[in-house]
């Protein structure tokens, strides 16, 4: 019997990605974003099939783009008569699902999402592949897969109670994401003072958990699946004052995490404001990555990209280094995608702005690390 299961965010080298790049992001106000864009996709490996998606392939700023990044290998996908493309749709994660049926891919457009995007029939269009239409809400940034396990974020499952008409129980929104992926699935969220501590009395902040938690692919010694969760600081440095209220909120979503069999290592994110980038306080989120578990050849270490803010904020050039380090320390070997403070106000990181297609070789390998 086939089995349906979403692509993981661990294991396997990233054979496949695509990412969107609206034309009107290629105007001379938008061009710090499109910077971060071109970083991002000129520092995937050139044995990694890249899909851009556009309004126009041959127009002349496009061209421009693919041209001072070096991006001639990429497969380009026109979207034709839906041009132009939103603003809003740089973010290529939210919008679609992607799994795998034994080797052929399985495209799921969710009926409802927080970050609305055309990505999932523009990719059908050009493959001539089938749409999938699950009834319930979900944003591909609120979501996590690993190996043997998922992790959802609550506010998902609570949105989806709301899709179409009478409304559904917490159990059946709760089914209805289950049946996407055969994974056991674990909720993020935190509980408010005074509620229970029952699944459905979860609440979750911020809106996507890919913001302030990562999936490593590594076990502790105790065979946890091991996972980094942000640990929200008000000012500069790492040692800066934790963020009032949210590093509670984080502290109690940790602690649920720890309950469901996860081992969680805390990494130090900044919450500050920037007159140009970020005019009220607001996260860069280190944990928003890429992440691979298999070590490509000529390489001596598995990849993880990690955006990065020091350059255009040099206050935060120790985040930087420490969250650098920390994925050193694991066992890895960070490549800095610069950058990224462009789009800090935006809401996003490298994950957001990109969707894993398919992985190369041992999946769903979790190596032990003893940490």
């Amino acid at each position: 019997m086939s089995v349906t299961q979403l692509v993981p965010d661990c294991g396997g080298w990233i054979s496949a990605l695509a990412m969107t790049i609206p034309l009107r992001l290629l105007q001379p106000d938008h061009a710090p974003k499109t910077v971060a864009l071109g970083a991002l996709a000129a520092a995937m490996p050139p044995e990694t099939s890249l899909y851009l998606m556009t309004d126009d392939p041959a127009h002349p700023d496009f061209a421009a783009w693919t041209a001072r990044h070096s991006l001639g290998r990429a497969q380009v996908i026109g979207v034709g008569a839906d041009a132009p493309v939103l603003e809003s749709e740089m973010w290529s994660q939210d919008p679609w699902m992607l799994a795998d049926q034994d080797g052929r891919w399985i495209i799921q457009y969710p009926t409802n999402t927080d970050r609305p995007g055309r990505q999932a029939k523009w990719f059908a269009a050009a493959h001539v592949l089938d749409l999938q239409r699950p009834l319930l809400h979900l944003a591909g940034g609120n979501t996590l897969t690993g190996p043997d396990f998922r992790i959802l974020g609550a506010a998902s499952v609570e949105m989806t109670k709301r899709v179409g008409i009478g409304g559904l129980s917490w159990a059946d929104a709760l089914a209805r994401h289950q049946a996407l992926d055969p994974r056991p699935l674990s909720i993020f969220g935190f509980a408010l003072p005074g509620l229970t501590t029952g699944p459905a009395d979860l609440r979750q902040q911020p809106s996507h958990l890919d913001l302030v938690l990562s999936l490593t692919g590594l076990a502790d010694a105790d065979g946890r699946p091991l996972l980094l969760l942000a640990d929200p600081r008000s000012g500069h440095a790492i040692d800066a004052p934790r963020t009032p209220g949210w590093a509670d909120q984080l502290d109690a979503a940790r602690c649920r995490l720890e309950a469901d069999g996860f081992a969680v290592r805390r990494n130090p994110v900044p919450y500050v404001a920037h007159p140009q980038w970020s005019p009220n306080p607001n996260l860069r989120p280190y944990n928003n990555i890429l992440l691979e578990n298999v070590t490509r050849p000529g390489r001596s270490r598995p990849l993880v990209w990690l955006p990065q803010y020091g350059d255009e904020e040099p206050q935060l050039t120790g985040f930087d280094a420490a969250n650098r380090g920390l994925w050193q320390d694991l066992g890895f070997d960070p490549v800095p995608v610069f950058g990224f403070s462009a789009l800090a106000r935006a809401g996003g990181g490298v994950r957001c702005a990109s969707k894993v297609l398919k992985r190369a070789g041992d999946v769903c390998t979790q190596p032990r690390t003893g940490t």
